[in-house]
């Protein structure tokens, strides 16, 4: 069969199947195989020799698999991360969260916790990005932390984990607390997308309205004098996330997504 050929089958396949952006998935996982640009696969008259493998990842495409699981990497803040089953897929929004990070670690010699690290994209980035810094990573899922370790070692990221509920692990203080934790309605998460039941209850049960894990950031976070929460939050937190964190905490920086929502609540312990 033909590249081109093998495009055209597969969007019609995971049009037939619902699947958001359908030529563009295709189009990933044929490059993925073949090495042709994207934008050269459907005017490629070039035979495919992995037709059956090509054919099984789209078939697990259209049954609602993510991408990121199926070629096993994702990209973010211009760097690529292993991923798969047991660990959260790392979202766009999140990284106007590590900018901020970034930002405000600047070259300063910060001791910096990333909570809920996930496969380890936030704590990695800022490793590698603020070589200054003193970065520790935590995660309750020994799934997560597989992953997030073999990430670090394979970017030469120097960030030291922790397995453990929220700050059990720890009894040292922070200067920069950075956390992207589970915020998603309990009753909301059937309702979503196919593609979220493959991604760990875990990371995504914010409990039954969505703000449990902020509740127990705010009141157990071990802030130096001067120190500084950075919390990632859902699309319709921010006032309910501001509220929380100003019972114990300075409300000191917010920062919106490209439509203008609020993304990034900050917080100071001023005392």
């Amino acid at each position: 069969m033909r590249i081109r050929q093998a495009l055209h089958d597969a969007i019609q396949v995971l049009e037939a199947a619902g699947v958001p952006d359908a030529r563009l998935d295709a189009g990933w996982l044929l490059e993925e195989l073949t090495g042709v640009p994207r934008l050269a696969l459907s005017f490629s008259e070039e035979t495919f020799l992995q037709s059956i493998t090509y054919q099984e990842w789209i078939e697990r495409r259209a049954a609602g698999e993510p991408l990121q699981y199926i070629l096993r990497y994702t990209d973010f803040f211009r760097r690529r991360f292993a991923v798969g089953p047991g660990v959260l897929i790392p979202r766009q929004e999140t990284e106007i969260l590590c900018e901020a990070a970034v930002h405000y670690i600047g070259d300063r010699p910060l001791r910096v916790l990333d909570l809920c690290t996930g496969s380890g994209v936030l704590a990695i980035t800022f490793a590698l990005n603020c070589r200054t810094a003193e970065v520790h990573a935590s995660d309750i899922s020994p799934e997560a932390l597989c992953y997030a370790r073999a990430n670090a070692a394979m970017l030469d990221a120097d960030v030291v984990f922790w397995e453990g509920d929220l700050f059990n692990p720890f009894d040292i203080a922070f200067d920069l607390i950075v956390s992207n934790p589970p915020y998603i309605c309990r009753d909301t998460l059937t309702t979503l997308q196919r593609e979220i039941a493959y991604e760990p209850n875990c990371a995504l049960d914010g409990g039954v309205d969505g703000l449990d894990f902020y509740r127990r950031i705010a009141e157990q976070a071990p802030l130096k004098p001067g120190g500084m929460l950075l919390l990632e939050i859902g699309a319709d937190q921010g006032t309910a996330v501001t509220t929380i964190l100003g019972k114990k905490w300075t409300v000191c920086e917010r920062n919106y997504d490209y439509h203008g929502i609020l993304r990034v609540v900050g917080a100071m312990n001023a005392g």
